[in-house]
């Protein structure tokens, strides 16, 4: 039986994607517009406690649909003239290559079956097609994945994360005003969002991300060599400043280290350590 904890990781752009999300993150001035489809896409579920659909998730599969969009339509534009220009060339769309990646059963060739004298407008209807039967949909879900994997480990960029909507969280809940979910009860009196019981799910995932280790002073809390050692599920952006109830705002801390930071914003450590 397939463990559905378990995913191929293929890499197809993976670090390609990272790297746009850390900079949207990290404040380029060019990206600022996929901020405001962000807070379109993810609605009011941004609010609901420990969804393993995190926020952060929804963030990745949001920049990652506008931008994989923008990228085929410009490579398959020039491509196409390209290969209009010089028959040596055999067009293949930018998608095409996701699909190979991912094995899905899907490509131009078979759309094309029967017909003749292909036009640009053919490309067209194939995109439609791909957006229709949810192939597109797929390969970002696939990507999203694979990114979140990787840029789940940087602490740094989950801080960043988290301060974005901490620092926009007025605006996600006015955009959200007339949605059909109803959030106001996850909410104090004070506009910030009420403290959530922390799941199991969420718990073990920070715990094997930080190695069962303070991230402040590097303490092993892990219960193996120390087993009256307590855990400690910090948020690095509080609640009390617009931090979220989200795996991606947790970091794992000491007794000693919780209590020096208390409810204070304070930068989250950035130290790991190496593989060998």
């Amino acid at each position: 039986m397939k463990n559905s904890k378990i995913f191929d990781n293929n890499f197809y752009s993976t670090y390609y994607y990272s790297n746009i999300i850390s900079n949207i993150l990290t404040g380029d001035p060019d990206t600022i517009g996929f901020l405001s489809n962000f807070r379109e896409n993810v609605g009011s579920s941004i609010f609901l406690p420990y969804q393993k659909e995190s926020a952060l998730h929804s963030f990745c599969r949001s920049v990652i649909s506008d931008f994989l969009h923008e990228d085929m339509t410009a490579y398959d534009e020039e491509d196409w003239k390209l290969c209009k220009i010089n028959s040596y060339f055999k067009f293949r769309p930018y998608i095409d290559n996701a699909f190979s990646v991912f094995g899905l059963n899907w490509s131009f060739d078979e759309f094309l079956e029967g017909k003749s004298n292909h036009e640009f407008s053919d490309l067209e209807e194939y995109y439609e097609e791909v957006l229709i039967t949810g192939y597109f949909e797929e390969v970002v879900n696939r990507i999203a994945d694979e990114v979140f994997y990787v840029i789940f480990n940087n602490r740094g960029l989950m801080n960043d994360f988290n301060e974005l909507v901490a620092g926009n969280l007025d605006l996600y809940r006015n955009d959200n005003e007339d949605s059909d979910l109803d959030v106001s009860s996850l909410f104090t009196s004070k506009g910030t969002l009420k403290r959530a019981h922390i799941p199991q799910w969420a718990k073990n995932a920070v715990f094997h991300r930080d190695k069962g280790q303070c991230t402040f002073c590097l303490k092993e809390i892990s219960g193996v060599l120390t087993p009256n050692s307590k855990r400690h599920y910090d948020h690095m952006v509080p609640l009390a400043e617009g931090g979220l109830n989200d795996v991606s705002n947790l970091q794992l801390l000491c007794g000693t280290c919780n209590q020096t930071k208390g409810r204070t914003r304070t930068p989250p450590s950035l130290k790991y350590i190496k593989w060998y």
